[in-house]
């Protein structure tokens, strides 16, 4: 291993930096790229690089499932997000448990603060104050 090459779990900390990846998404990615060597094989080096990420919370497949749902979630169907997680090669009790806890009505990120601005969103920009005073922006609008 030359100056300028990433070891694997340093291959795997540049995945991990750009978004989350799922164990085996990593895996098939770094599996690309490691190759055996006199001490160990690929898959053993690739593991090992794994299991430490995991043990340090740096990898987990619960939080790239979540990552996914509240980034594409408003994107897509629930049909299309679970061929996406599934093909990520997140297990499919996961992905059904991810989902039953997005649908939950007081789950984080669901729009059930309660306040006002949330409560009242326009339909059109036109009608807005008249419908919901109480939305920001609405005593800027001038009818």
């Amino acid at each position: 291993m030359g100056f300028g090459s990433l070891s694997v779990k340093g291959r795997a900390l540049r995945y991990l930096a750009q978004r989350e990846h799922s164990r085996a998404e990593l895996a098939r990615k770094l599996a690309r790229t490691v190759e055996d060597t006199d001490d160990s094989s690929a898959a053993t080096q690739i593991e090992t690089a794994l299991d430490q990420l995991a043990a340090a919370g740096l990898l987990s497949d619960a939080r790239t499932a979540e990552s996914v749902l509240s980034s594409q979630g408003k994107r897509f169907g629930s049909r299309r997000l679970k061929q996406v997680l599934e093909g990520k090669g997140l297990a499919p009790e996961l992905v059904q448990h991810t989902f039953k806890k997005r649908a939950a009505p007081n789950s984080p990120g669901r729009g059930t603060s309660g306040s006002a601005a949330s409560a009242c969103p326009p339909q059109t920009p036109r009608n807005a104050p008249s419908r919901c005073a109480s939305w920001p922006g609405a005593a800027l609008t001038a009818t």
